[in-house]
């Protein structure tokens, strides 16, 4: 008996801001790629067009200001739960767990803005 071990294919990324260009560099490279699990940072937005065939989008983004937002694209085929009661309503945040045959892992994607000290001491606690 052959034991097939399926491969998890992530990807973390600062994005620094998305335009139409680069979500379609985005889209072109996961769908490349294979890739599973997407988690992005810095999006500056809570809303991406929903343009990329077999994936879905979960945004995070808290701050008023210009800067922040956390994302997660993933397979339609991917087994996620998002786990809402662990994100905070101070810092972006998004927790979810993939299933995985007989197992499951906890991710996390977290947007702490540069030099924000009090944002580092709520994540750290």
């Amino acid at each position: 008996m052959v034991k097939v071990q399926k491969q998890l294919r992530l990807l973390q990324l600062n994005i620094c801001g998305i335009s139409d260009r680069s979500h379609l560099a985005l889209t072109n490279y996961l769908s490349h790629n294979k890739i599973d699990l997407a988690f992005l940072s810095e999006t500056k937005t809570d809303i991406l067009k929903q343009i990329t065939p077999g994936y879905v989008y979960l945004f995070k983004k808290n701050s008023n200001s210009n800067s922040g937002g956390v994302a997660l694209v993933l397979r339609t085929s991917a087994k996620c739960s998002r786990i809402l009661n662990l994100e905070s309503n101070e810092i972006d945040t998004l927790f979810c767990i993939v299933h995985l045959g007989h197992k499951s892992v906890l991710f996390c994607s977290v947007y702490l803005q540069p030099n924000n000290t009090s944002q580092i001491k709520t994540f750290l606690t």
